[in-house]
């Protein structure tokens, strides 16, 4: 059967029709989908690593005031920081989040030479105490590193950054430089599996550890669900309305942000993901149910995968055999031959990578570990931790394991 192919529609014209649910409902739905993310991801990777690591680092504790003061410089260690979720840069570079003390106290660490040594930790330092409830944390805290040495951190919704490794804070809405379109040396950031510590697109001198936002913002009002970086520099994103009867809203910029085009997703599900081979070419991958409660799909159910040659303009909706996710928190990477890797668990404990090597037709499970998952990713490539380790790949057939976590 051939693929179909739909036209995209333009959302100025189409919008008022689309009901938007509060956008205080959107980021609570969007918090607590991070929030059990990270408790996935993070318990994963402190059995992973207590288990492999051997000695495990003692962590800083993080203060809760002090913006700004400096911290000592870190030392490097030949061991893996324990208990820390990863979040993979580059295929060196990795930034490691450790929390603590409830849920308000961050440290942070990082490897530039793929895990052979870790800095020590260093505290995100903020103003304004931490909201605790019968015990628990109920702030909302969000985190993100933009870059090796960039790190922004969001508390109740004002938002810290440091641009030194962690030394030293300052209040993200003076640090970070509003721009009209992202200077031609900054690295575009992609979303990297970490889409609920960033709400809008940003950017990162790697000289400097400058982080950059867009003066017009989004163009949407709806929370932004993923956000990919072509090789060749343009910007895809996807934006979803908190409903799986509405379509999601995609937006790209070829010009580093400046200006934006935006169509309505002429999908009948909720995209998750949108990745991207080039400024032309690009995926996305679609789920049939809701991701937030709505259930598991029935027995049979199949994503969609669609693919545009022409730079959005039309979406082909490819004639896939990739079942549909039992969870809603899959997402679609370009790996660096081309392939398509989306990763996934079954219900018997064991995490794999779907892998098509023909643009979505097909797919296959390969890099099959017990209890794996995919930790993060960068455009070209995934890492991945399971039962034998942390792993890197960017075909979804080989892998290099961290060292120390073999």
């Amino acid at each position: 059967m051939s693929d179909r192919e739909l036209p995209g529609f333009d959302v100025a014209t189409l919008s008022r029709a689309v009901r938007q649910p509060p956008l205080d409902e959107l980021r609570s739905i969007a918090s607590t989908r991070g929030q059990a993310r990270r408790k996935r991801r993070g318990g994963l990777l402190l059995a992973v690593v207590a288990a492999l690591a051997g000695t495990a680092l003692t962590p800083v504790a993080g203060g809760l005031g002090g913006a700004g003061r400096p911290t000592a410089d870190p030392t490097a260690v030949p061991a893996p920081p324990a208990g820390a979720e990863l979040f993979l840069l580059s295929d060196r570079s990795v930034v490691g989040v450790r929390v603590t003390n409830v849920n308000c106290a961050l440290n942070f660490t990082n490897t530039r030479d793929f895990g052979r040594t870790w800095s020590s930790y260093r505290p995100a330092r903020y103003d304004g105490p931490c909201r605790i409830e019968n015990g628990m944390g109920k702030s909302d805290v969000r985190y993100f590193p933009l870059s090796a040495r960039t790190y922004l951190v969001s508390v109740d919704g004002r938002s810290y950054l440091s641009t030194d490794e962690g030394r030293t804070w300052r209040d993200g809405a003076s640090a970070i430089v509003t721009v009209d379109a992202f200077p031609p040396k900054a690295q575009l950031v992609s979303s990297g599996l970490a889409w609920w510590g960033l709400r809008e697109p940003m950017a990162v001198d790697p000289d400097t550890g400058t982080a950059y936002r867009l003066r017009a913002g989004v163009p949407t009002s709806y929370p932004m669900n993923s956000l990919y970086a072509s090789p060749d520099g343009v910007l895809w994103a996807a934006f979803w309305p908190g409903d799986v009867h509405q379509p999601s809203v995609l937006a790209r910029s070829a010009d580093r942000g400046a200006t934006w085009e935006t169509v309505l997703a002429p999908n009948g599900g909720a995209v998750m993901s949108v990745a991207a081979e080039s400024g032309q070419v690009a995926y996305l991958l679609a789920e049939p149910y809701s991701p937030m409660g709505g259930g598991p799909p029935p027995a049979g159910s199949l994503a969609t995968i669609m693919r545009t040659g022409d730079g959005g303009r039309t979406w082909q909706r490819v004639e896939t055999d990739l079942p549909a996710g039992q969870r809603g928190d899959r997402q679609l990477v370009v790996g660096a031959d081309g392939s398509l890797l989306i990763g996934d668990t079954d219900a018997n404990g064991y995490g794999f990578l779907w892998v098509s090597h023909d643009r979505g037709r097909h797919f296959t499970k390969n890099l099959v570990t017990r209890g794996g998952l995919v930790l993060s990713w960068a455009p070209g490539q995934v890492l991945l931790a399971g039962a034998d380790g942390v792993r890197l790949t960017t075909d979804g057939r080989t892998a290099t394991r961290l060292p120390g976590l073999e």
